[in-house]
C-alpha cells in the first residue's frame, strides 16, 4: 500500500488491533484480510494493523479475525471456540456506529426473526390440521346420518 492509505489505515486502527495490545500503529504491520496472494484487494476495508508478534500468529493461523470494512471493527476467532471484538480506536476511526451492527446485534436479530416465522408457520399448519380435522369430522358426520337413515336390507 502508499503512504497515503498506510496512514488511513494507522489512523482508523490507532494501535495493534488486537485486543489488549498497545503496540502503536505506525510500528505495526499492515495485513491483508484476505491475502494479497489469494486476490485480496489491498484496500483500507481489507487492511488492518498487527504488530510483528501478532502478524506472525495470524499467518501461522493460530489468530483468526474478521474485519468490518465499513465499522472497523474486528471480531476475533480463537482456537477454543471463543470470539470477541475489537474496535477501531485511532483518530480517524467511525465515532458514531448506530447504523452499524454488531456481530451479537446481527445474531439476536437473526434468530428473532427465524423464531417469528417459525411461529407464523407454526400458526398456519395448526390452522390447516384443524381445518383437516374439521372437515373430516364434517365428512364422518354426514356419513353417519346417511346410513341411519338407509333401508335395512335384510
Amino acid at each position: 500500500p502508499g503512504i497515503i492509505m498506510r496512514k488511513l489505515v494507522e489512523g482508523r486502527d490507532g494501535t495493534c488491533r488486537v485486543g489488549g495490545c498497545g503496540e502503536p500503529a505506525f510500528l505495526s504491520q499492515l495485513d491483508h484480510r484476505h491475502n494479497w496472494a489469494e486476490g485480496g484487494p489491498t484496500h483500507p476495508k481489507n487492511l488492518a494493523c498487527l504488530c510483528q508478534s501478532h502478524h506472525n500468529m495470524k499467518t501461522d493461523g493460530t489468530l483468526k479475525y474478521l474485519l468490518d470494512p465499513y465499522s472497523g471493527d474486528v471480531i476475533w476467532l480463537f482456537e477454543d471456540g471463543t470470539w470477541t471484538i475489537t474496535e477501531a480506536d485511532g483518530p480517524l476511526a467511525p465515532k458514531q456506529k448506530r447504523w452499524a451492527q454488531t456481530v451479537a446485534q446481527h445474531i439476536t436479530a437473526t434468530r428473532k426473526r427465524v423464531r417469528e416465522e417459525a411461529q407464523h408457520l407454526k400458526q398456519e399448519l395448526d390452522d390447516y390440521a384443524q381445518q383437516q380435522a374439521q372437515a373430516q369430522a364434517q365428512a364422518e358426520d354426514n356419513t353417519d346420518t346417511d346410513a341411519s337413515t338407509d333401508d335395512i336390507p335384510f
